[in-house]
């Protein structure tokens, strides 16, 4: 239910309610108490009306006249809800303007109208008094008698029309409202995966972010800046798409998006609606945000989440009419909570080791990961693209070298190749090829092959290389790798884990590898082999019929 519609029909009965004197307690103030309030989010008390009495004893009269603030509303916007007589014998209130007794034209054909137009003209206005929640009760005292409107600033939808209305009379000096309203709210959500999801690194994280366009009654000026916070590990990649409803809004026309990053890596955008005033016609529609970031090579890895927040700052006091889409520091604003989403990515270690003596780790192992998340992982903890004009060399031993190889053989030796070359990659953005990038690598000095930045999904581990003296092995390692988003932790097939690490231990037995079944080794000895025996047989055959023949 809209602003417009607060005062429903209680407003014209409260009138009647209120001027309905019999007994009543001696004093001329009262009290206002709001039910359930919001911590921390003000009340403003507004009387339209006061009420004065006259008289004793049965002769007691009551008679409302219009407050002092709101003798110019009367006259101008509300000049049509005061009228000289109760032409339609509806029961009209009577009021007292300068002596001359008239009637208070508010039934339930015209409250919305009203309602609209008292709102409009409150929010300008200093209230009566104002009251800070407290999240439940609270209470304000010592008010003179009268018709109260109680507005809860910076709330873009009151739902219950009769909490914004309260008379105090001296039949009734403790008046109760229940003021449930609405303030403007932000959401965020990884689309399509709500506040959590895995991803590898390269892999787009795509965002939604939800608002509503607020109820701007009273207001001439209205700031509204989403505020997102990206984690280090998180590259912006500048596609914003920016809606309002159905209608799509244009960058720097409707909004600038300003791009900051600090010290720590963060990265702030910061959406400012240019002109926000002028979509007070859409109050209610939903305002969306989309954008995505590409998790980059300072995610955190394991159970450590990349976080990205975001808030909302807006306008909350009407009657601030300051210039310009952003507030300076006196600048009168609410701001929401945070909300955040969590993605995660992980690592797999593969450690080489002896069959016959696990304690005893390998090197020269070379590895290739293949799988459905693993576009651009990174290999032992840096990220290397083939690139015929780079500087660095890959080594046996799973480290890149610049130093080129020399052509002689006793040096060289421990190149992966001598000819082929290759570029750090130091940022991995929307720009960046992930298709190149290396995934293929021996094992360190220690045995370990480290596959860093790998989301949810299977994939292949095929040994290329086995260590000197070895066999290879005979099939592929396949890893389907499971986050459980309610405990925030991995596993994966055949894998223990290992603090943040998913550890798989891959054993190299010695001997000479036999050949495969298909392969040339095997068959020319099996082909050779079947030549010699029947060149035997016919050897024999022949000679045992030249022996018959003698």
């Amino acid at each position: 239910m809209k602003l417009k519609k607060i005062f429903a029909t209680i407003l014209a009965v409260a009138l009647v309610l209120a001027l309905g004197v019999g007994a009543f307690a001696a004093g001329n103030e009262g009290s206002i108490t709001i039910q359930n309030s919001v911590l921390g989010k003000q009340y403003d008390l507004y009387r339209i009306f006061d009420l004065t009495y006259t008289g004793e004893g049965s002769d007691v009269s009551a008679a409302y006249t219009i407050a002092e603030n709101w003798k110019a509303f009367f006259n101008g916007d509300g000049a049509q809800y005061i009228v000289d007589t109760d032409a339609a014998g509806m029961g009209l209130n009577q009021i007292n303007i300068d002596g001359t007794m008239k009637y208070i034209d508010i039934t339930e054909s015209n409250i919305a109208d009203f309602a609209q137009a008292a709102l409009a003209y409150a929010a300008q206005k200093l209230p009566d008094r104002s009251v800070t929640g407290t999240g439940g009760d609270v209470v304000a005292d010592g008010l003179p008698l009268g018709y109260y409107l109680v507005y809860p600033e910076g709330a873009t939808e009151i739902k219950d029309s009769y909490a914004s209305i309260c008379s105090i009379t001296n039949t009734v000096p403790d008046g109760m409202v229940v003021v449930k309203s609405e303030y403007p709210t932000i959401d965020k959500e990884i689309t399509g995966k709500g506040k959590t999801n895995t991803a590898a690194i390269g892999d787009a994280v795509p965002f939604t972010v939800t608002g509503k366009v607020p109820d701007m009654t009273g207001y001439t000026h209205y700031i509204y800046n989403v505020v997102d916070t990206l984690s280090k590990g998180l590259t912006y990649n500048e596609d914003i798409v920016v809606k309002i409803g159905e209608n799509t809004l244009q960058q720097n026309t409707h909004y600038t998006v300003a791009v900051t990053t600090d010290a720590e890596g963060k990265t702030e955008l910061k959406i400012v609606f240019k002109d926000f005033i002028q979509h007070k016609d859409a109050v209610g529609e939903e305002i969306c945000i989309t954008y995505s970031a590409t998790l980059n090579e300072q995610a955190e890895i394991g159970t450590t989440a990349n976080p990205n927040e975001v808030k909302l700052i807006y306008s909350n006091d009407p009657k601030d009419t300051g210039m310009g889409d952003e507030p300076d520091p006196t600048t009168p604003t609410g701001e929401t909570p945070v909300v955040t989403t969590e993605t995660y990515t992980t690592q797999i270690k593969l450690v080489k080791v002896d069959g016959a003596d696990n304690s005893k780790t390998l090197t020269g192992a070379k590895f290739e990961l293949t799988g459905d998340s693993a576009k651009a992982t990174i290999v032992n903890d840096e990220i290397f693209e083939k690139d015929d004009n780079g500087t660095y060399y890959m080594l046996k031993d799973g480290t890149f070298t610049t130093e080129a190889p020399t052509g002689d053989e006793t040096h060289d030796k421990n190149y992966d190749s001598t000819t082929q070359k290759y570029a750090k990659v130091s940022t991995v953005n929307k720009e960046t090829e992930v298709t190149k990038i290396n995934r293929a690598a021996y094992v360190n000095a220690d045995g370990v092959l480290t596959f860093a930045g790998l989301g949810e999904g299977t994939h292949t581990i095929t040994e290329l290389v086995a260590p000197a003296g070895y066999n290879l092995l005979a099939q592929p390692i396949t890893v389907t790798i499971s986050f459980d988003e309610t405990n925030k932790t991995w596993s994966a097939t055949g894998a223990t884990v290992e603090g943040d690490v998913l550890k798989i231990v891959v054993e190299n037995n010695t001997g000479s590898k036999l050949p495969e079944t298909g392969g040339i080794g095997a068959t020319i000895f099996y082909v050779l082999g079947g030549f010699l025996m029947a060149g035997a047989i016919i050897v024999l055959v022949a000679r045992k019929k030249m022996s018959d023949a003698r």
